[in-house]
């Protein structure tokens, strides 16, 4: 929805405009049927994310996502409009399965507001946030407590598992989505890539000694599970969906670490870390584990009596850490928490590693002499040089005109 300049500047409600085939496109029923409503209703305004930001303006869309959260979160109502729910027999027909819940944007739409109202693909209500709470709950593994805004403080790596498994249209958005779940606000980058995702993660860190944000683990599809990581994660999907994991206070933490040094070395363990240009600064209770490192983070599965712990592996011929068996983040017993030491080191939060892949060079050799219907052409790796070459008599120089194109495809 477009709003074109006023006459007088002190109007902020200017008529909005619509390009004249607004009726054939596919989302007007969504935005006729959620504008009916809302007056029925006696709303007097309506934002809709598909039709009201300009995406054509770079500074109205950086805009947009950065306040979207907080407009949903002051909404007096948000409707959800399932277009593939519903049927003859039953309206709720599908709605456990509605694509709607597999996007990452829908996400700030479920936990923002206080009041959200669910239609099916007829504009029949069928229920609201409050109705639904239970199957909610199941299917988004979101707690029914932070569903009804009840206060309450979700972890970083729970709020990352709320959107494992959801897609979004742009790689990108998959951070962008979750800036407001977090109270973050960066700049808008639409190709970067990935790298969204790491920027989220650094920006969290900087308002947040949560160490859950390091508790995530590789899915044991991934061909090399030994391989080397950075310490932050590479996407929400890899945050565990099961039982929250929540940080540990100070006085369990020194509890379930056994020593008997005196005084305890880990009274004064330093909470929090700092962001370097390529890593963290960071002091973890630590002791050898065979090649690698164990570290001890300050977090657990919620049912859990003991920390989470991660492997750790010195960088060769460098300074710092990075992190190894990426698909492993080990729930520790009382026997890991021995000999334990406090280390105060630097771990890399970005690294990748360049795939090394043999590949073999083809040589296209195109001739209009005749010879080449009889014998084979071989290259040299001395000029001059002849080799016998078994078909067509033995060694045969090149015409001059020869064409030689060199391809590395395949």
């Amino acid at each position: 929805m477009q709003v074109p300049p006023s006459e007088d500047p002190c109007d902020d409600h200017a008529e909005p405009t619509f390009p004249s085939n607004v009726q054939n496109k596919e989302g007007f029923a969504k935005l006729q049927g959620a504008c009916d409503y809302a007056s029925r209703a006696g709303l007097e305004y309506i934002w809709i994310d598909t039709c009201c930001i300009d995406k054509t303006s770079s500074a109205e869309l950086s805009e947009a996502i950065n306040s979207m959260y907080a407009w949903y979160q002051d909404s007096a109502v948000c409707y959800v409009y399932l277009h593939d729910v519903g049927g003859d027999e039953d309206p709720r027909a599908g709605f456990e399965d509605a694509d709607w819940f597999r996007r990452g944007w829908t996400l700030q739409e479920l936990i923002a507001p206080d009041n959200v109202y669910f239609f099916n693909k007829y504009w029949i209500k069928i229920g609201s946030k409050a109705t639904f709470v239970d199957i909610l709950e199941k299917i988004t593994r979101i707690r029914q407590d932070i569903l009804l805004g009840i206060p309450c403080k979700p972890s970083i790596a729970e709020k990352m598992s709320w959107a494992a498994g959801r897609k979004t249209q742009k790689i990108e958005d998959r951070a962008y989505s979750l800036m407001g779940l977090f109270g973050i606000h960066m700049p808008i980058i639409y190709g970067e890539g990935e790298k969204a995702f790491r920027r989220l993660q650094l920006k969290i860190m900087k308002s947040s000694d949560d160490q859950t944000i390091f508790a995530w683990k590789d899915s044991l599809d991934y061909p090399h599970p030994d391989r080397t990581r950075g310490l932050l994660a590479s996407a929400p999907d890899v945050f565990l969906r099961g039982s929250p994991i929540v940080p540990i206070d100070d006085s369990d933490l020194i509890d379930s670490l056994h020593t008997a040094r005196s005084p305890n070395p880990f009274h004064n363990l330093p909470r929090g870390y700092s962001i370097l240009n390529d890593g963290i600064r960071i002091t973890l209770p630590m002791k050898e584990a065979g090649d690698a490192w164990l570290a001890v983070l300050r977090c657990k599965g919620k049912d859990q009596k003991f920390p989470y712990g991660i492997y750790l592996t010195k960088r060769e011929n460098c300074d710092g850490f990075l992190r190894t068996l990426p698909t492993k983040l080990q729930v520790l017993d009382s026997e890991d928490l021995k000999d334990l030491a406090p280390q105060t080191i630097r771990i890399v939060v970005d690294h990748h590693i360049l795939p090394t892949i043999k590949r073999r060079q083809f040589l296209t050799l195109q001739s209009t002499d005749p010879v080449w219907k009889h014998c084979g052409y071989y290259v040299c790796r001395t000029p001059g040089s002849s080799h016998d070459v078994g078909q067509g008599g033995g060694y045969q120089a090149l015409d001059p005109d020869t064409r030689i194109e060199l391809s590395d495809n395949g």
